[in-house]
């Protein structure tokens, strides 16, 4: 196994909702399933309006991510609903203020590209905190992953299985390698 580059889990929100920061130990609670269907006002203290937990599809790999990080070695189902893609994750959670996103922070960190600049101006990306002081709440970027501040990030890896060195070696090779490496910062990754 080869890492390649450092993703994150990013927790979107509404614009009108106005969440800028979330702490680990709030999103822990949200997210655990069997426990009565979430409100605000755990996280506002405030509104009894539900939380709409939308995730980007089950096969991406967010939920599994969040159950690994967030529940180590517990057997959970996390609360939530899927959209189609990361997209569709955008477009729910700007239409309803009592939603929130997860999606990775893959498909939203290369703002060279007008298509993920159009997605990023339509939610607010959430800050998380590892504790529930939220003035340790960092935003998912490049350096926040790059040094490991941001809480809920995961190594993606290339697994060579082939017997001899040929192409697939080659890639990877090329991907972990300084011009591979170079082309994974230009797209917003670490």
């Amino acid at each position: 196994n080869i890492p390649i580059c450092t993703d994150a889990v990013v927790l979107l929100a509404n614009k009108q909702r106005g969440l800028k920061a979330m702490a680990l130990p709030t999103l822990r609670t949200l997210l655990r399933a069997g426990n009565t269907w979430p409100s605000w006002s755990s996280i506002d203290g405030v509104s009894t309006e539900r939380v709409a937990l939308v995730f980007d599809g089950p096969g991406s790999g967010i939920m599994r991510t969040l159950a690994d990080s967030l529940f180590p070695g517990e057997a959970v189902t996390l609360n939530g609903t899927t959209e189609p893609g990361v997209p569709a994750v955008v477009a729910r959670v700007a239409r309803d203020p009592g939603s929130l996103g997860r999606g990775p922070f893959a498909s939203l960190c290369d703002l060279d590209d007008p298509a993920i600049r159009a997605l990023r101006e339509q939610v607010d990306l959430v800050a998380l905190s590892p504790t529930d002081d939220l003035s340790q709440a960092l935003p998912p970027t490049q350096g926040t992953l790059a040094d490991g501040r941001y809480p809920l990030r995961r190594k993606l890896y290339a697994v060579l299985t082939e017997p001899k060195t040929g192409l697939g070696t080659g890639f990877v090779s090329f991907v972990a390698g300084h011009k591979g490496q170079r082309i994974i910062l230009k797209q917003g990754l670490a």
